[in-house]
């Protein structure tokens, strides 16, 4: 089924970060099957402040741009109402979709409609204003307002909590709060993240579960109000909060804990109304407790394990879904078999903290075989740029068990050859071979704590040097 080209420019336009190559990794099968779908009649392009780079170009309808970070709930009507000129019929609608933003804004007004519009995440077009922007004043109250109201709500949680970044992403605008002693500076600096980061200080708060593990439910969802659920990936292992090796299934779970954290993720997504794929995602603690964490509006890095173990190609049901036709899979259609291991390659340094390290690939080998899969846009000669995330190559690998996986995983990562830059390729290597990753007793606190578990490497990609 092909879908016209207009349909895919709207579409396109609603689809988070699908425009470039920001997380080219992650986005690129987006891109190709948009294109696909689309007859390739779409011209892309992505920016930076200083210049704006052709990427893709077949046939041109037109350039996308691109409506991020808006809020999921009536985010079609919301922008709807903006296109239409009703500024004031989709300020209202963000204010009545986001509450807490509803009560901080009554307590400073008053605020110009396009400073409110950016403190509520609008980022439309000529919408988005920078903070500098707003009156000192306004800005101020703004601040201490939201403080105030942070300490309240996590004195209300119970500490210790964590404070997010609302538009955050990849770990960024995230500190965790002991006390309320401790909460001003933590909020001030996890806030000044997500201003920097996403031009956004709009900040929630959560309770902090000591060392779980990150399990995450994919869902699909269509307007007639099917959702199902494809099961789960296990994103336990994360640097600085940001993943860097997915699998499914989890080896926590056994059937019950899985059908019962299923069936709270559908309930969710109907409970929304949500229409397209999903992420929900939960924190699951020692004792097999869950708690939900969030709701990740769009498809992800990770979305090839679920691939393949299910057989389902999520970017074609996203883009049906969006093109308003009905699923065609039903839940006792869904079946999990084997298993499927993911690693991000990131051109970055692990020995620095895991500092970017841009550059040209002078050299590249990739592998390749029965059950390996390869998402990345890179080549011999491709420069890094110092715009975008870091990741620069997804592997994933499928075997019929996870020990299986694990093996096939470690020869993949064996045979891959990056010359030019720094790349977290060793470190991987390390992670997929040692003995508690193998043992599946995994926390996300299994790379923060490395006197228990990951050594420290010194001279990563000569000589690696355990300490």
């Amino acid at each position: 089924m092909n879908i016209a080209p207009e349909t895919a420019v709207t579409l396109a336009k609603t689809c988070d970060n699908i425009v470039g190559i920001k997380e080219a990794s992650g986005n690129i099968s987006q891109i190709a099957t948009l294109m696909q779908l689309a007859d390739g009649c779409i011209d892309l392009y992505s920016g930076n402040d200083d210049e704006v780079v052709p990427i893709l170009s077949l046939g041109g309808i037109g350039v996308i741009s691109v409506f991020s970070n808006i809020c999921p709930r009536d985010s079609h009507d919301i922008v709807a109402k903006y296109l239409a000129g009703d500024v004031k019929g989709s300020l209202e609608m963000q204010l009545k979709a986001l509450p807490l933003m509803h009560e901080l804004f009554n307590e400073v007004n008053p605020i110009p409609v396009k400073a409110a519009m950016n403190l509520l995440g609008m980022n439309v077009g000529p919408l988005r204003m920078p903070l500098s922007e707003i009156e000192p004043e306004h800005k101020a109250r703004l601040a201490a307002a939201m403080k105030a109201y942070g300490l309240k709500l996590a004195e209300q949680i119970g500490f210790p909590v964590m404070i997010k970044a609302a538009s955050g992403g990849g770990g960024k605008g995230m500190r965790i709060s002991r006390s309320a002693e401790d909460f001003t500076e933590n909020f001030e600096v996890a806030q000044t993240e997500s201003v920097n980061g996403f031009a956004d200080d709009t900040m929630y708060i959560e309770k902090y579960i000591e060392d779980p593990r990150h399990i995450e439910f994919q869902i699909l969802a269509d307007k007639f109000g099917n959702v199902i659920s494809l099961g789960e990936r296990d994103c336990s292992i994360q640097r600085r909060h940001q993943k860097m090796v997915e699998e499914s299934p989890s080896a926590a779970l056994d059937d019950k804990l899985r059908a019962q954290m299923g069936e709270v993720a559908v309930r969710a997504a109907k409970a929304a109304k949500y229409e397209s794929a999903g992420t929900i995602e939960f924190l699951l603690d020692k004792n097999k407790k869950f708690y939900f964490m969030e709701m990740n509006t769009r498809i992800q890095v990770e979305h090839p394990v679920t691939e393949l173990v299910t057989g389902l190609d999520l970017i074609k049901e996203q883009i049906f879904i969006a093109a308003g036709e009905k699923l065609q899979w039903r839940q006792k259609d869904i079946y999990i078999t084997g298993h499927a291991i993911e690693c991000r390659i990131n051109a970055e340094n692990p020995a620095k903290n895991f500092m970017p390290c841009p550059g040209k690939i002078e050299y590249l080998h990739l592998p390749g075989g029965n059950g390996v899969r390869i998402d990345s846009a890179i080549y011999t000669g491709y420069t890094i740029p110092p715009n975008y995330d870091s990741m620069i190559a997804k592997i994933i690998v499928y075997g019929k068990d996870r020990q299986t996986a694990i093996d096939k995983m470690r020869s993949a990562l064996g045979e891959v050859n990056i010359d030019g830059i720094t790349t977290n390729l060793d470190y991987q290597y390390d992670i997929i071979t040692h003995p508690v990753f193998q043992s599946g007793n995994i926390t996300t606190g299994f790379i923060e704590h490395p006197k228990q578990n990951m050594p420290v490497f010194l001279n990563y990609g000569t000589n690696r040097l355990v300490l």
